[in-house]
């Protein structure tokens, strides 16, 4: 009968149970590997059949277990030598297979670094494709900043072109209006100097016919009128006063004041008729008279200006000047 592969195992390799035991290890490149459920399967009857072939179930030698029968000397040395042999040749097959086994896991192991290797090309050709990708993404982003950039400095020159006709334009208005109030200044200079002129004028003509007035008539009419003159000059002033206030609220009425003129001139052309019908009266009033009533003074001398119709000459040096 045939012995259990497992039974000779142990009896032909004793320190197996031991190995079974604490399992053996090895380290390629920093990594252990269990062999021990290796060692047990290569152990088994079907796998040590198949590469092997079946190991001897009785030794070469007869051996006979007779329960309590003692064996000679000289077979007990054949049987300790058979089975020497017979376990140096275990020995040998499961060094050899130990060996395969290492063989298998050396080629496991390049296999497992061939395809680490191949993962970390993949990674890398990942990452790389990932930094492309970034870096087109950085590119387009700095391209479209730069676009931006452009057009906002496009805009900016067209605001500062803006800001330069606006500046322009500003001058010209600057220019126009200081030309304005030149302008107006001269108007109002030439206000002034017409209103003075309107004043000295009509203060000439008052005086002119106050003397008129004083050489045309009697003392006591001189007197009245002189009294009316000096009532029409106080009023006059006061005029003046308040024409001179309104004149200041209205600085653009000097096509009234012009009227004013000519109705003056008119009002002296009137005085000059009425001093004219006086001086008939006097003439009248004189032929009738006597001589020897000389309530009047003596007239005054005629002149070229008299004998043509015309006035005489004021002697007061008032009106000699206007």
């Amino acid at each position: 009968t045939r012995v259990c592969a497992g039974f000779w195992s142990c009896r032909l390799f004793p320190g197996l149970r031991k190995m079974q035991k604490k399992c053996p290890a090895f380290s390629v490149q920093n990594k252990k590997f269990n062999v021990a459920p290796m060692l047990e399967s290569t152990l088994s009857r079907d796998s040590f059949s198949q590469l092997y072939g079946d190991p001897p179930t009785t030794p070469s030698t007869p051996f006979v277990h007779g329960g309590g029968q003692s064996m000679s000397s000289k077979q007990d040395l054949l049987y300790n030598e058979e089975v020497k042999r017979e376990s140096s040749l275990g020995e040998h097959i499961l060094f050899k297979k130990y060996i395969m086994l290492l063989k298998e896991r050396d080629n496991e192991i390049k296999k497992l670094q061939q395809q680490r290797e191949n993962e970390i090309k993949k990674l890398q050709q990942q990452k790389d494709n990932e930094i492309k990708k970034l870096q087109q993404q950085r590119d387009d982003e700095i391209q479209k900043l730069q676009h931006q950039r452009d057009e906002e400095t496009e805009k900016l020159q067209h605001k500062d072109e803006e800001i330069a006709k606006l500046r322009e334009q500003n001058l010209e208005h600057v220019k126009v209006i200081a030309a304005k109030q030149k302008e107006t200044d001269d108007l109002s200079t030439q206000v002034k100097d017409l209103r003075k002129e309107l004043k000295r004028r009509e203060i000439a003509m008052k005086f002119w016919r106050l003397n008129q007035l004083k050489s045309m008539l009697d003392f006591k009419k001189r007197e009245e009128d002189l009294r009316e003159l000096l009532l029409d000059l106080q009023d006059l002033a006061k005029k003046n006063v308040v024409h001179e206030a309104e004149l200041s609220r209205a600085r653009g009425d000097l096509q009234a004041a012009l009227t004013e003129t000519i109705r003056l001139r008119e009002t002296k052309d009137e005085l000059e008729g009425e001093v004219s019908l006086l001086k008939a009266k006097e003439m009248f009033l004189k032929k009738r008279q006597n001589r020897s009533l000389n309530l009047l003074p003596e007239p005054p001398r005629m002149t070229k200006a008299t004998s043509s119709g015309g006035f005489p000459r004021a002697r007061s040096s008032r009106s000699s000047r206007y």
